[in-house]
């Protein structure tokens, strides 16, 4: 079974900053019972495959850096190879600003059943 989602993308860590908006695509999650695909309105498309952690809402505070509530609604997808993971930090697109309070969590669960289990 496919699910598709609306969101936004990017694999920098989000932060509050008048620029942010040029590390983030707009495009549409796949989520399918193995893997994840993301594809942008324009440029190439991502394969999200062998996840093994998936965390609601990144916590920039490790850095000192203040994160408001509207700005810390992205999911943080850990993916690949564990000795050297890529991330990924999704957000819902519709509810952005809503997010900490509508949160979609079909998307969250959805990208949580991806979750790799332990060999």
């Amino acid at each position: 079974m496919t699910e598709t989602f609306r969101v936004w993308f990017q694999t920098v860590p989000p932060r509050p900053s008048w620029t942010a908006y040029k590390h983030r695509l707009t495009g549409t999650l796949s989520v399918t019972d193995d893997h994840a695909r993301f594809v942008p309105r324009r440029g190439q498309p991502v394969l999200i495959e062998h996840v093994f952690r998936v965390s609601k809402g990144w916590k920039a505070s490790r850095y000192a850096e203040p994160m408001l509530p509207a700005v810390d609604t992205y999911i943080e997808v850990l993916y690949g190879e564990q000795a050297n993971p890529q991330v990924a930090f999704i957000n819902d697109g519709r509810w952005l600003g809503l997010a900490t309070y509508l949160p979609n969590r079909k998307l969250l669960n959805a990208l949580r059943s991806l979750i790799a289990p332990q060999r």
